[in-house]
């Protein structure tokens, strides 16, 4: 379990019996807000003592873009965490060169609430959000 900004966050084991022959594998539970960008700044002040953070000033339009930027709500969607194995099936070490390598997927959603949008064609088609997804895995492609 994880605090972030004082909430509780679960990260559910799949299997952690036998972790050292069999690896083990940590999944997010359930999405995790972590507030817009401005709230961001403000927990790494208060936990951190991160001050002085501060956009500069930025010519039209740059300035109105960072401004709808800055009130995004920024969520963790989705984090898996796999942590191979590093004894055999005989509990015996296994050396670097036959150890895989930690792999993760990270999954992040950045939405407007409300009806906040960019509209791109009159009301017909708009941006309400981006969504990205960030993947770590050394696994043999098929």
């Amino acid at each position: 379990m994880l605090s972030i900004d004082g909430k509780e966050v679960l990260l559910a084991p799949q299997d952690v019996s036998d972790a050292l022959k069999k690896g083990a594998r940590y999944t997010l539970a359930e999405p995790v807000s972590l507030g817009t960008p401005g709230e961001l700044v403000g927990f790494l002040d208060r936990n951190f003592g991160a001050s002085g953070f501060s956009m500069p000033s930025l010519p039209d339009p740059l300035d109105s873009i960072a401004d709808k930027l800055g009130t995004l709500n920024v969520s963790i969607e989705k984090f898996n965490l796999t942590i191979p194995p590093t004894k055999d099936d005989k509990g015996v070490d296994l050396p670097q060169d036959k150890r895989k390598a930690t792999s993760f997927t990270l999954g992040m959603a950045a939405v407007w609430s409300d009806d906040e949008v960019i509209n791109l064609i009159d009301d017909k088609l708009a941006v309400k959000g981006v969504y990205l997804q960030v993947v770590k895995d050394d696994a043999p492609k098929a």
